[in-house]
């Protein structure tokens, strides 16, 4: 099909349940989605009995009706062309390459957007860790993922080298920072690295709640979604960063 109309929230569970919790309609509703797995358009929209049964309201009616004529107006679009984005995705693993790429960005960066994955939301637990590390840079189309505390991948004296170094490009007045809710990155640099991360030029999070600001919409995975149809993509290391100790 050109097109799958999701009715209402039970629609929604059933195409998305297993990899979005919140599939309230209000969240959804308006979008298009080109969603990969599909291959196809998912369009979110209320469900008729939701309008019948509130026949008082007339925003709700015409907000349905924007978002239908919204569906049928864009029947004919075509799907973008994504490309296979993991192909520019290069894992780190050698640690004279990282250091050597992490002198490289500290010397000629001029944009560094990261993104942590950590054990726990805040990190004042004695037993936190940032797992690992995404970035990018303008001098290069690859993306670069590494771990950092995670396994004990590194020997001691390695990662506190690593830790160095990429403390050194947070703090590089030259190089702005970015990422998706930069006040996470920004507390576990401070407190895990001793870094105060400085200047933050772009927080993605915050574009996305000045584009729509609905709840439950600015998150990092919904935003991937929606935008380039691309299911979440944590589930592959969410399992690792669970405590065995039923800890929070």
């Amino acid at each position: 099909p050109k097109q799958i109309w999701i009715l209402g929230k039970p629609g929604i569970q059933s195409l998305l349940g297993d990899d979005f919790t919140t599939c309230a309609i209000n969240r959804w509703r308006g979008l298009s989605v080109p969603d990969r797995e599909l291959n196809t358009w998912i369009v979110p929209i209320f469900n008729p009995s939701y309008l019948l049964e509130r026949e008082w309201d007339k925003n709700l009616k015409s907000v349905f009706k924007r978002d239908i004529a919204n569906a049928v107006m864009n029947i004919n679009k075509s799907l973008p062309k994504f490309e296979d984005e993991e192909k520019n995705v290069v894992i780190l693993d050698d640690v004279n390459y990282v250091l050597r790429l992490l002198d490289k960005i500290n010397e000629e960066a001029k944009f560094f957007y990261f993104d942590y994955e950590t054990n726990r939301l805040k990190p004042y637990h004695k037993d936190c860790l940032i797992a690992s590390i995404s970035f990018c840079t303008n001098f290069s189309s690859n993306a670069y993922s590494m771990p950092l505390d995670f396994n004990n991948y590194w020997s001691n004296k390695q990662l506190k080298e690593i830790k160095n170094k990429i403390k050194l490009i947070l703090e590089n007045r030259r190089i702005g920072k970015g990422a998706h809710n930069m006040m996470f990155e920004d507390m576990w640099s401070k407190i895990i690295l001793n870094a105060t991360v400085n200047p933050w030029k772009w927080c993605s999070q915050t574009a996305a709640h000045l584009l729509d600001n609905r709840s439950n919409y600015t998150g990092l995975k919904f935003q991937t979604y929606i935008k380039y149809g691309k299911r979440p993509y944590e589930k592959e290391i969410g399992k690792f960063l669970k405590s065995k100790k039923g800890e929070i």
